[in-house]
């Protein structure tokens, strides 16, 4: 390796970091998921594509050009496995076949028939959700770390296992490189046909998951989605979990969700009011997301996003106290919030309207009260 390459790959991985560390960066947080040619495909194949998308387009043609071009100089994960097989002398699975084209096709099958979550096995995408682990409770935290954890640590069991023999990425490298070589030289047909017939299993395969997976949904009415989430169902068949729209929130208030009864659901993200409410010129989540789980949207847009709806326990309220208060009026930027005269002496009512609400959180948040609280918006 050349010392041009090594440097590449160093300057990725901080770049990568950088990018996937727990805080918002803008458009720009967890940016390098989008370099990632086999994300790039997963959204293509979920008609899910974003303006950054463009990136994985064109890095796409680069590893189609040249052989493993985004493992030699981008890939910040491959970096790291190299890095622990160096400290190992271990070759306990060197007779493992190469499964790689495998499970790209498994991937890439799964997300055709609507099942884009599989795109958690690429290991950009591990390599952010690695990152997520740190803005969340112990238990969302090691299962999100522990797909980085598996991939870097597999090569300390067996040198450069994980790059030569498991990458879907790198699988994904190969078989268009195959193809290519197929279409220029005759005498590469036969192993091309290997690696179309592997590739083939490896789609059925992910037609079979996503078949499973979509019996396996549990939809749960209690849970508050970001704005523009996909309906629920579809919204945890084509969530990566790669916790993009967590980092870029600048109100912290997407987290991801734990329910051992909801499989399916496991470490998408969900919207907690504990530390804020839903800004209304933010649209952050929707410009990160690399799936399409979260639709790209607008500030205006957002006027009509509806999150949930605020109820109000009126027996709580100051108002009905005869105490003076209208922070949930003065806050509510979609004015869905009235205070109605009462006919008892100085003392009014707040009534939510249902038509303006969009459960944007803000008067529950500042209620010095604790007396608003908001429920997911039924299912359509």
């Amino acid at each position: 390796m050349t010392f041009k390459v090594r440097h590449s790959r160093l300057f990725a991985l901080v770049l990568a970091t950088i990018f996937a560390l727990p805080f918002s960066l803008g458009w720009l947080t967890g940016l390098f998921i989008w370099t990632s040619p086999l994300v790039f495909l997963n959204s293509l194949s979920s008609q899910s594509l974003s303006w950054l998308s463009i990136i994985g387009a064109i890095i796409l043609i680069f590893v189609t050009l040249r052989h493993r071009w985004y493992c030699r100089w981008l890939c910040p994960t491959g970096l790291l496995c190299d890095s622990v097989s160096k400290l190992s002398r271990l070759r306990v699975l060197k007779g493992m076949p190469p499964l790689g084209i495998f499970l790209a096709a498994l991937v890439f099958g799964a997300a055709i028939f609507d099942v884009p979550a599989l795109g958690l096995l690429d290991p950009i995408v591990a390599f952010h959700a690695f990152f997520s682990g740190f803005k969340v409770s112990l238990v969302p935290a090691l299962l999100s770390m522990a797909g980085l954890i598996f991939i870097v640590g597999i090569n300390f069991i067996s040198r450069h296992v994980w790059c030569n023999k498991l990458c879907p990425l790198g699988g994904l490298q190969d078989g268009l490189t195959s193809l290519r070589k197929m279409m220029t030289k005759k005498d590469e047909r036969a192993t091309a046909f290997d690696v179309g017939r592997r590739a083939a299993i490896g789609a059925l395969g992910g037609f079979g998951f996503a078949v499973l997976f979509k019996r396996s949904i549990a939809t749960s009415a209690s849970i508050i989605r970001p704005p523009a989430a996909l309906p629920e169902g579809q919204f945890q068949s084509t969530c990566i979990r790669c916790g993009n729209c967590a980092r870029a929130c600048p109100t912290h208030i997407i987290q991801s969700s734990f329910d051992a009864n909801d499989i399916a659901g496991l470490l998408t993200p969900k919207i907690s009011f504990t530390h804020g409410y839903c800004l209304p010129a933010c649209t952050a989540c929707g410009t990160v997301c690399p799936s399409g789980a979260i639709k790209t949207f607008s500030k205006n847009d957002k006027k009509s996003l509806v999150l949930g709806i605020a109820h109000i326990d009126v027996e709580n309220c100051l108002l009905s106290r005869h105490k003076e208060c209208d922070r949930c009026q003065f806050y509510c930027d979609y004015d869905a919030v009235m205070i109605h005269p009462s006919d008892f002496e100085l003392a009014a009512w707040p009534e939510i309207n249902r038509q303006r609400c969009v459960g944007c959180g803000a008067c529950a948040v500042v209620c010095p009260a604790n007396a608003i609280r908001i429920e997911a918006a039924p299912q359509i």
